[in-house]
């Protein structure tokens, strides 16, 4: 679980970094309105695979697509609790599931 928080935190960094090695930073007009898509998961114990056609980690990247495809500002998160919950995800300590 340490394991997993440490991983969790690094990505985290590397998200927040990527603005600062950014090649042409975006230049904010005042009084104009933007708008940021945020999609937020947590508690997916382990669901790689759906269950009766529903959920699972090809569903959610479908969704995360689509979203991205109809907008410019996407940032998705996930608040843990990434894995245990299916053997196959316990049989490959869950790297399904953080590939995905």
């Amino acid at each position: 679980m340490k394991r997993l928080g440490v991983i969790a935190l690094a990505l985290v960094a590397m998200t927040l970094a990527v603005p600062c090695f950014a090649k042409k930073a975006v230049k904010r007009e005042a009084g104009k309105t933007y708008e940021l898509v945020l999609l937020h998961t947590n508690d997916q114990h382990g669901t790689v695979l759906d269950k009766n056609g529903k959920g699972g980690l090809p569903s959610q990247a479908t969704f995360v697509k689509q979203v991205r495809a109809e907008n410019k500002n996407v940032l998705l998160v996930s608040a843990g609790d990434i894995n245990t919950g299916s053997a196959l995800s316990n049989m490959f300590d869950a790297e399904p599931d953080i590939k995905a």
